[in-house]
């Protein structure tokens, strides 16, 4: 028995301290391509396809892509039926797969040329419908809301530079039928919080933020949960998965098991994937 326990306890102590493994590229040559700018993966929770974004040289003029899956890959991508003319990323679908959200600065009635907004389509029968705003309180004229994540329960978190904010941009909860309520630290402060992740019951977070002291450099990603309704800390997710150029477009699996996120660490954006489990290990 002392034997048998000794021998676990080694095999425990030598997976406490294994290396751990670092994010790899997906489908490089297909959908990482070198001297493109691939942005901002969302994965559909209905047929697996795998959505992002690109752009060449401006980054607020990019195009949503989607590849189908193909085994436990995806094929090439092609331009979403509703992008293409104007500047769209950001693809994030609601936990049903009914609903995708998605950042752009396509011209919106009582808004100012170029501002960006929060925009959405709805599946039917297969097919996606036409694009339409999100109106107030989601998207405001006077704030730039560049990215968002929807909960199961209707509630979007977006970030925004509406005034009232902490700093350059904040997080504000949206509930349905209610006021945008922002969250305060210490998830915001004067630093921007411009995109995120949350699970679809709203209890943990995988956050970007901009030149944190914790930081690596640029964005980076960090991790916060509910506890007692109240906001961990922020816990940087380390060296493995942040770089020491941007990280931002976390994006989780349905399936629970992946974190896809961009990263220039490359030299250009291109998409990453890390098992969450080594997330959860770090936070």
């Amino acid at each position: 028995m002392t034997m048998l326990f000794r021998a676990a306890a080694i095999l425990s102590l030598t997976a406490a301290v294994l290396p751990a493994q670092a994010p790899v590229t997906i489908g490089p040559g297909v959908i990482s391509i070198d001297g493109r700018n691939e942005t901002f993966p969302a994965i559909d929770p209905v047929d697996g396809s795998l959505w992002f974004s690109i752009y060449d040289q401006n980054f607020d003029q990019q195009t949503i892509m989607r590849a189908a899956k193909a085994g436990d890959s995806w094929g090439a991508p092609e331009h979403a039926p509703f992008s293409g003319e104007f500047g769209d990323r950001a693809p994030r679908f609601s936990p049903d797969g009914r609903r995708l959200y998605f950042t752009s600065n396509r011209p919106a009635p009582g808004h100012p040329k170029g501002d960006m907004n929060i925009w959405m389509v709805e599946r039917a029968g297969g097919q996606w419908g036409a694009a339409v705003m999100v109106p107030a309180p989601v998207s405001v004229p006077d704030g730039r809301d560049i990215h968002n994540v929807v909960l199961a329960d209707g509630t979007l978190i977006v970030g925004s530079h509406r005034p009232g904010g902490a700093g350059r941009s904040d997080f504000w909860r949206i509930a349905p039928g209610k006021p945008a309520q922002n969250l305060g630290a210490p998830i915001n402060d004067e630093r921007s919080q411009p995109d995120l992740y949350a699970s679809p019951d709203g209890q943990w977070m995988v956050i970007v933020v901009t030149d944190h002291p914790q930081g690596l450099g640029g964005d980076d990603l960090f991790y916060t949960e509910l506890r007692d309704g109240a906001w961990t800390p922020l816990r940087h997710l380390g060296g493995e998965i942040n770089s020491r150029e941007y990280e931002y477009g976390p994006w989780v699996s349905p399936d629970g098991k992946w974190l896809y996120f961009t990263s220039h660490r490359g030299g250009s954006a291109d998409v990453y994937r890390v098992e969450m489990a080594q997330v959860k290990q770090k936070a």
